[in-house]
């Protein structure tokens, strides 16, 4: 069975023998580009620079794609992403990506089991494309790994979508520039900039996967973060995406990552989301587990995944959450859940179904980042996760203590519930 990759577009070359490699391929595509008179005239300066950048881009993509069993590379075409004028189109797209894609294959240097179509936004398939022994002969990949890679910078950190359509779908907002998005822009950059120069590095033992679920390669150099807004709205979301440990398995991040050369720890806010819910309504939170509605742990994970549609809800429920129904006894019908979280939860039942769950995303992340901000400000590198944060074992207890001060700092509450979670240590 075929892995399919999707392609990175900030993926570029780290090392000196790569960029060498890189740099003698281009040269000859060029060559036999002229040669076989697939060209009429010289490229202009700045389309030169547009096609260094996207082959080299295209290049690392396939060496990854080459040093990985069964692999094919997913390769976007679409007009929308080649030529869409906004602040989040990336320079390696454009007419110069679609030629080189085209080049490479009339050369026989990839390629192309799939070609892309689409019937509509659910349905549609992504054209892929392989190296060919042509193409791998020409770099030595019996010494290549990622670490030979690095990432670029995102062309926006700062993402804002449209609220999502009945099949889910949303879109990128082309938003104006205000202070204060560049207040916020400038808190992910810095962010970024100090995860770049942190040591966090990855050893997979034989049972872990270097592909993620989303299908992209998980490796260190994939550091740079985005803060996605949600609803066209700078009050709601705001979470952070893109490292690579996020998509990873909770037992892997143990086994795998190591920060500082360290093992690291998970700090983790328990309950956050109900007890941000409960400062919102100036209630005070039970000392019981926000998600054991009947007080003995069943359907636990149910509970809370109810609880969630709950506040994010604008309407009553009308049907179960996404994957929850089967977390549930099967005589447990939808009214009587709901009507069970109320009653345990009477003091911020009337938050339930009005819509509050993306504002209560907001104040989380403005948390997090704070966080974030303290903790490197200490010099104490830290991953971030949406109510988490991945750090050094011996910064465990500070990280600790920094997330219990920001949760009363910014919620007006005495007690702040942070667990630390070291994984299996032997």
């Amino acid at each position: 069975m075929s892995i399919q990759l999707q392609f990175d577009p900030l993926s570029r070359a780290k090392s000196k023998t790569l960029t060498s490699e890189i740099s003698a391929f281009i040269a000859l595509l060029n060559s036999r580009e002229s040669k076989l008179g697939l060209r009429k005239r010289e490229r202009r300066e700045i389309d030169r620079i547009n096609f260094k950048l996207a082959a080299e881009t295209i290049i690392c993509n396939l060496l990854v794609t080459a040093s990985i069993k069964n692999a094919r590379l997913s390769v976007p075409r679409s007009h929308k992403i080649m030529w869409g004028a906004s602040r989040y189109r990336n320079r390696v797209y454009g007419q110069h990506f679609i030629s080189l894609l085209d080049l490479l294959e009339s050369l026989q240097f990839i390629s192309v089991p799939t070609k892309g179509f689409r019937i509509s936004q659910l349905i549609k398939q992504a054209t892929t494309i392989a190296p060919r022994k042509a193409f791998q002969k020409h770099f030595n990949l019996s010494g290549f790994s990622s670490d030979h890679l690095t990432q670029a910078e995102e062309p926006e950190v700062l993402l804002l979508k449209s609220t999502k359509d009945l099949d889910g779908f949303s879109e990128l907002i082309d938003y104006k520039e205000t202070a204060q998005t560049k207040r916020l822009r400038n808190q992910i950059i810095e962010i970024n900039r100090q995860l770049l120069l942190a040591e966090i590095t990855i050893s997979f033992n034989r049972n872990s996967r270097s592909i993620n679920e989303k299908q992209f390669l998980v490796s260190s150099h994939y550091r740079s973060l985005r803060r996605v807004f949600n609803n066209g709205t700078w009050t709601d979301g705001g979470r952070l995406f893109g490292g690579f440990w996020m998509n990873m398995e909770r037992k892997e991040r143990f086994s795998a990552i190591r920060i500082s050369g360290e093992k690291i720890a998970n700090v983790d806010y328990s309950s956050l989301f109900t007890r941000l819910a409960y400062a919102q309504g100036k209630a005070k939170h039970p000392t019981m587990d926000s998600y054991d509605i009947h007080g003995d742990g069943s359907s636990r994970d149910g509970w809370k995944t109810l609880m969630n549609a709950l506040l994010f809800a604008k309407a009553p429920l009308r049907q179960w959450p996404d994957g929850s129904r089967e977390l549930f006894e099967k005589e447990t019908s939808l009214r009587e859940a709901v009507s069970l979280v109320k009653e345990r939860h009477h003091p911020i039942a009337h938050l339930f179904e009005q819509g509050l769950g993306f504002q209560l995303m907001r104040i989380e992340s403005d948390i997090l980042i704070s966080i974030l901000k303290h903790l490197q400000d200490n010099e104490v590198p830290a991953l971030p996760l949406h109510d988490s944060v991945l750090v050094p074992i011996s910064a465990a207890k500070r990280a600790k203590s920094v997330m219990e001060n920001e949760f009363k700092r910014r919620t007006g509450l005495s007690r702040a519930y942070v667990s630390i979670d070291y994984g299996d240590l032997g």
